[in-house]
């Protein structure tokens, strides 16, 4: 939603409808007119369309996602595309990160407090 205040466009993407309903109903309230929602499956290399930005937030929670996910990746700094990712810094996720680190051209680990505790956040910027 904060994207949709300062690009031109923006596609937010989720696997599960329900979600994405979510996000339609704040898109309304907000008066964003330049956001499109589309349930995408990572799976289908046709489904993914070609974007400058990508923001992915939590994405690498699955270890039996992780090769779809770095292949997905891939084709998407293939395409052009600067990803952005953040993810909280989970012990399963560590191998997937360190496969983007050798693409990844800033980094930095955000503290954030929630549920009366303080959760690391990593951020990085990858780019081919």
């Amino acid at each position: 939603l904060l994207a949709a205040r300062y690009a031109a466009s923006v596609i937010c993407s989720d696997y599960m409808p329900a979600s994405l309903e979510f996000t339609r109903r704040s898109a309304v309230i907000n008066q964003l007119t330049n956001m499109e929602c589309r349930c995408l499956d990572w799976n289908v290399s046709g489904e993914i369309p070609t974007t400058d930005i990508v923001l992915m937030s939590d994405v690498n929670y699955d270890p039996a996602e992780f090769e779809i996910l770095f292949r997905l990746l891939t084709r998407l700094l293939q395409n052009g595309s600067r990803l952005i990712l953040s993810t909280p810094q989970r012990i399963m996720g560590k191998s997937f990160i360190e496969r983007l680190l050798s693409f990844c051209k800033e980094q930095q680990t955000i503290p954030v407090a929630y549920d009366q505790a303080v959760k690391e956040i990593f951020i990085m910027q990858i780019k081919h």
